[in-house]
């Protein structure tokens, strides 16, 4: 009876698994149907794509069986993808013998039906040139990165004239974010190597080994929408979890197929995605910054996500239960000395003049900190400062060069806030171990702040300025070097594998505790889910 249940199980697993690749290649052929047809075509494309001549497309209009187009002058209208459905529609019902009058009529008792819906005026018209132009982005900024890519490139390659491309496009940003669906959409499926590959943990392999190998500026360009995603428009927050999903949900697939065979014992596809995804992000932050042979890391790497840290002897799980942290308050004590009256005089007006020039710098950092979460770094102007602090610009150069002084002052006050209020709890911890998951727990407390930050810092990252290029890196090693000490510290206690490179492990770790945190922030799994996992990859793997 148990033999004929887990036949049962295992074919409904697979029945499964076919049913997601079914899927996927529905949402690739409606994606090259798109690709094809843009959103907004003039009439003689819709013509040409239905073979409808347009005098009858004009009549259909006149007669109120199909809805009127989208004006955007008097002599110029654009047809949408509902009057494509509109005209099938009567071809279906004509073929079954029904008149123009009784097709009208069958049109009317339906509506309101999407079939009949009139599409509301738009500022953006997407037309054949504007997807000539997205189509010729998306190559190149998949093939050379954001940067590297050029508005004269991108015209040359779509065979328009500079002026087409502003009438569409105010600038390459803007472009990009609309062009970031397909950008993203599974970069598995442009390389053979992986297309053709039938075995799921080498395709598994091959996918990590090709995204960190060629695909470095991926993560430029993730960036790029990280750092749009801060501001209040609710567009880039909504694009920035579609481009998550697009580089998760190639991976969760994978993972899938693997569960199925049995070939990984965790379970949970879409966990597991979002961990390694973080591990393969920061492998690449590692090679940024450290220059290494490339293979040689992303090997190392790979061995830490799938077969852990902890020697093939170790088999017990060590405590990862989260100790309450207690509050800690730095105590003071007041050391009493002789002064004369004059001197006293003296220091208390030097200490009231610096409590005071204090108090205006954190006032203005405070205030950056708020605007710059609100509007971003670039909409964010000096003026506006000074207005939230209700201070002049002239007090503001008394303590801040430029924007990005201030910039670097917000985002050092937000990380070192991180960890302020239990710095001391975690510094004091005897058990190596139990001081890394203290700090995990830390960033999972501190990550909806940390991360609009981050996220911010990342997107400036990408521009040429090299101060806040650096800051990424300066932030990433300031997070990262305590969590390397600590397991090189287990490393040499034996408690963590002799061969592992704590350096690389150190990176690995926190993408997978980033991406862990995300999950926890946006509520899709709860802490201790997380943390299991966490702690299971860390012991011995992926497999294990």
């Amino acid at each position: 009876m148990l033999e004929i249940f887990l036949k049962y199980l295992i074919n409904f697993h697979i029945l499964f698994i076919k049913k997601i690749v079914k899927e996927r290649k529905n949402i690739l052929k409606k994606f090259q149907i798109l690709q094809r047809l843009p959103r907004h075509m003039k009439i003689s494309e819709l013509s040409a794509y239905l073979k409808t001549p347009s005098a009858t497309i004009r009549y259909y209009i006149k007669e109120g069986l199909l809805p009127e187009p989208i004006r955007t002058s008097m002599t110029m209208a654009y047809y949408t993808y509902e009057h494509i459905k509109g005209l099938r529609n009567i071809d279906v019902l004509k073929k079954k013998g029904l008149s123009l009058m009784a097709i009208k009529e069958k049109i009317n008792a339906d509506a309101p039906r999407a079939s009949h819906k009139k599409e509301k005026p738009t500022d953006i018209v997407y037309n054949s040139k504007r997807d000539e132009i997205v189509k010729a982005s998306v190559s190149l900024f998949r093939k050379k990165g954001y940067d590297a890519t050029s508005i004269d490139e991108i015209i040359k390659e779509a065979g328009i004239g500079k002026g087409t491309f502003y009438q569409h496009f105010k600038n390459k940003e803007l472009l990009f974010f609309e062009c970031t669906d397909n950008v993203f959409y599974d970069i598995g499926m442009e390389i053979p190597q992986i297309r053709k590959e039938k075995d799921v943990m080498r395709r598994l392999w091959k996918r990590a080994f090709f995204f960190v190998r060629s695909h470095q500026h991926i993560t430029n360009m993730l960036n790029l929408v990280r750092g749009a995603s801060i501001k209040e428009n609710p567009n880039f927050k909504e694009k920035l979890d579609a481009v998550t999903k697009n580089l998760i949900l190639p991976i969760q697939n994978e993972l899938e197929i693997a569960i199925s065979e049995k070939r990984i014992r965790l379970k949970d596809s879409m966990l597991m995605a979002h961990l390694l995804m973080g591990a393969e992000e920061y492998t690449i932050y590692y090679y940024i910054d450290h220059k290494v042979n490339i293979d040689d890391l992303i090997i190392k790497a790979w061995d830490i996500a799938f077969h852990g840290a902890y020697p093939a002897v170790e088999k017990a799980s060590n405590i990862i239960v989260k100790d309450k942290v207690p509050e800690y308050k730095n105590s003071t004590y007041a050391k009493h000395y002789y002064v004369p009256a004059e001197r006293k005089e003296k220091i208390i007006s030097d200490g009231v003049k610096l409590f005071f020039q204090a108090e205006r710098k954190e006032k203005i950092i405070s205030a950056g900190v708020k605007l710059f979460f609100q509007k971003g770094y670039t909409d964010t102007t000096i003026a506006d400062i000074a207005n939230e602090t209700h201070l002049s610009k002239e007090i503001f150069y008394i303590y801040f060069k430029n924007k990005d002084e201030l910039f670097i002052e917000c985002a050092n006050k937000i990380f070192h806030d991180m960890y302020n209020h239990v710095w001391q709890n975690i510094k004091e911890e005897p058990d190596i171990l139990k001081r890394l998951w203290k700090r995990t727990y830390a960033f999972f407390d501190s990550y909806p702040q940390w991360v609009v930050m981050m996220n911010l810092v990342r997107g400036l990252s990408v521009s040429e300025n090299l101060v806040l290029k650096k800051k990424l890196f300066q932030l990433l090693r300031q997070m990262i070097n305590p969590i390397i000490r600590e397991f090189e510290q287990l490393r040499q206690e034996g408690r963590f594998r002799k061969d592992l490179d704590s350096e690389v492990a150190g990176y690995v770790f926190m993408g997978i505790v980033e991406f862990g945190a995300y999950l926890i922030n946006k509520k899709i799994y709860p802490e201790k889910k997380v943390t299991e996992y966490i702690d299971k990859i860390l012991q011995h793997g992926v497999l294990g």
